[in-house]
């Protein structure tokens, strides 16, 4: 998710920061207070208000929003070996 424009809120209701506190408009915690996303884009959407942004990525209240998982399971991977006489193998590395 990208916030194109935001603007502060003072009360962040005692929730742990990336907290939604409300989806109409969309407001989410911070460390001190909260901030009400007014314009924003889904990764590969287009740029639309905030509680509209909300009902695209099927963000509700109370759910924690962050950043992107990275971490990625690293695959065996798979080699085909053709060698002569039209032998075909194969080896995981």
């Amino acid at each position: 998710m990208i916030i194109w424009r935001a603007r502060p809120v003072a009360d962040n209701q005692g929730k742990r920061p990336g907290t939604v506190i409300s989806t109409e408009p969309l407001v989410i915690a911070c460390a001190k207070g909260a901030i009400e996303v007014i314009t924003g884009q889904s990764e590969n959407g287009l740029y639309v208000q905030g509680s509209r942004l909300a009902t695209e990525m099927g963000i509700v209240t109370d759910v924690r929003v962050g950043p992107k998982a990275t971490a990625q399971v690293k695959r065996r991977q798979r080699v085909l070996i053709l060698g002569v006489n039209g032998f075909i193998g194969n080896h995981l590395n």
